[in-house]
């Protein structure tokens, strides 16, 4: 001031040029002392902020995310200079048992936010059923995951396998499928069959009584192959069973895996969200200091206001997804959602370098959809072959062999079961055969019996006889099933192929989403180390009042999300890697995960 009064004073006895001089030396001067006291109300508010939550324990996600990235960055960012095997694990152990019956919630304990009765936002649709009844296997083997307190991905898909429903109704299909087979080979040996007999009766007044003992037993000889075919049909029965119980725990992996990484990535958003907003917060606060200073331009002050709310925003957003994504994992390995299922923080992967050709050949050659259509194919045909075999004669041998009796008793002899009964031998022997005409057919039995006595015979009695019988029309349902065996076979076929082109685009999809992962990570990595020199002069500029807070902000958004592009690479890389394995025909394959 003491400037402008000399200006003031001395202005009218200098000339012009002296006084425009004098003027501009004040407002250099009044600038100087502005920025000195703005940046000693800036020191102040800084000096009397302190951060809301504690982030000593929840930076251990993104502790390890920084060791990880630095283990990438070691060299250049380049595809063929980074290493096969890279690892991400927490820095301390990311669950600890505590009475939270959810592992979600008890992870968002954790990370220093509220205890579910008292936060805002609350899913009440989490508990709106009844958890269904695990089996006694699942339970062991989800409280053997349970003793380290912590579940893998490995872990999760047995549990999932043995509580699985679907998994124990294939296993129930397979036994039916081989009680099939058993009886088709069973309709090749003798039927036997046991009779025991006691009679009695009047005959002209007099009272007679009977006892029979006999062996039936009949035996196929001839069925022009009809036999033998129905048992390859089973036998191929029972390998579709299996196979369809084996593409049905592949799905069922895949399912789990989806969603294990789902939580996975919920967990370590919810992470960053955190730390973003504690950061963001502290900036928040300097600034609403600054507003009532008034050393903060109106705009600026709305900018970063409108970008704080929206930070808390995406951090209760990524809450609700942890949550979500936790009840869904339970859900698909069928645990009930008050049980925890704390899962394993650490990721890791190993870069793997298959060629589509390789994977392609596997697919056709162990494709549990593939295998099940060339099933169908072969059953098929099979199938044409039984109905053939219906076309030629068929014979079958009938015998019986036994003894049976008959004598007349008075009423006092029989009441008191005083009598002989002179049993004889009794037996007969036969052939029955069957020749198909179109739909009709033709039928020869002969068939020599011994008889055994009885009241009108009481030495026994011997025939013979020789019987054809003419069938009209009693052959069209042969007709019928061999058309619809032929539509079924190119019904086989068509689904075959259907099914390989499926197959064909879907490996194709899966293995350039491979491919997609690993530039992704490249590209994330490069992106934070970007994003972090980028920060850290935005700091300091901030710092010196070059540039805007919210410059800072946008930087520190930009950040959090390149972080979790990067984990979210991470997992896609892992089911992508997953899902052409199972397409393989084999879910360990390749191991992606270090």
């Amino acid at each position: 001031m003491s400037l402008l009064v000399v200006a003031i004073i001395v202005g009218p006895l200098l000339p012009a040029q002296a006084a425009e001089d004098a003027a501009l030396m004040t407002f250099q001067n009044e600038v100087v002392a502005a920025k000195q006291k703005q940046q000693s109300i800036s020191t102040t508010v800084q000096q009397l902020q302190s951060p809301d939550t504690s982030t000593s324990e929840g930076s251990q996600l993104s502790d390890a995310a920084e060791r990880l990235i630095r283990e990438l960055t070691a060299k250049d960012v380049v595809h063929e200079n980074q290493p096969d095997t890279v690892k991400l694990e927490p820095s301390q152990p990311a669950r600890a048992s505590g009475g939270y019956p959810r592992g979600a919630l008890r992870r968002l304990e954790q990370l220093g936010q509220e205890p579910p009765d008292k936060r805002k936002f609350k899913l009440p649709f989490l508990y709106y059923r009844e958890p269904r009844k695990k089996s006694l296997a699942g339970e062991e083997v989800y409280r053997t995951a349970m003793q380290d307190n912590k579940i893998t991905v490995q872990e999760a898909i047995d549990i999932g396998l043995a509580n699985n429903l679907q998994a124990v109704a294939a296993e129930k299909r397979i036994d039916a499928a081989k009680a099939k087979l058993d009886e088709a080979k069973r309709a090749r040996w003798p039927t036997v069959a046991f009779v025991l007999e006691e009679n009695g009766g009047k005959v002209s007044n007099r009272l007679y009584k009977g006892r029979n003992r006999k062996l039936n037993i009949t035996q196929p000889v001839y069925y022009g192959g009809e036999l033998v075919l129905t048992v390859k049909q089973a036998e191929l029965a029972v390998k579709t069973a299996e196979k369809e119980l084996e593409k049905a725990k592949f799905e069922l992996i895949q399912t789990i895996r989806t969603s294990y990484y789902g939580v996975l990535k919920a967990e370590y958003n919810l992470q960053y969200q955190n730390e973003l907003f504690n950061e963001v917060q502290q900036i928040w606060k300097r600034t609403e200091a600054e507003k009532r200073q008034k050393v903060i331009a109106e705009i600026d002050y709305l900018n970063i206001r409108s970008t704080f709310q929206q930070v808390e925003f995406q951090k209760d957003s990524a809450k609700n997804d942890l949550l979500s994504s936790a009840l869904l994992l339970n859900q698909t390995i069928n645990v009930p959602p008050d049980q925890p299922v704390p899962i394993d923080l650490r990721l890791g992967f190993r870069k793997i370098r298959p060629t589509l050709d390789e994977v392609l050949d596997q697919a056709m050659l162990y494709n549990s959809d593939i295998q099940i259509r060339l099933i169908a194919i072969e059953s098929a045909r099979y199938g044409l072959k039984v109905y053939e075999a219906k076309k030629r004669p068929r014979i079958d041998a009938r015998g019986s062999f036994g003894y049976l009796g008959e004598v007349f008793k008075d009423d006092e002899q029989i009441a008191t079961d005083n009598h002989d009964l002179d049993t004889e031998r009794e037996w007969f022997l036969g052939f029955v055969g069957n020749m198909p005409l179109g739909a009709s057919s033709v039928e020869y039995a002969p068939i020599k019996h011994r008889y055994g006595p009885t009241v009108l015979a009481l030495t026994g009695s011997e025939d013979w006889s020789h019987k054809v019988t003419f069938n009209l029309w009693d052959r069209l349902a042969d007709i019928s099933d061999q058309k619809g065996a032929e539509a079924a076979l190119l019904q086989a076929e068509a689904e075959l192929e259907k099914s390989k082109g499926d197959l064909i685009a879907n490996v194709r999809e899966e293995f350039y989403n491979l491919e997609k992962s690993l530039i992704q990570i490249d590209s994330s990595v490069v992106r934070i180390r970007y994003q972090d020199k980028q920060n850290e002069i935005h700091r300091y500029m901030a710092g010196l009042q070059e540039t805007s807070l919210a410059t800072l902000v946008d930087g520190l958004i930009e950040q959090a999300s390149n972080r979790f592009a990067f984990i979210q690479a991470v997992t896609e890389y892992h089911l992508a890697t997953s899902n052409l394995n199972l397409m393989m025909g084999h879910p360990d394959y390749f191991k992606s995960e270090a």
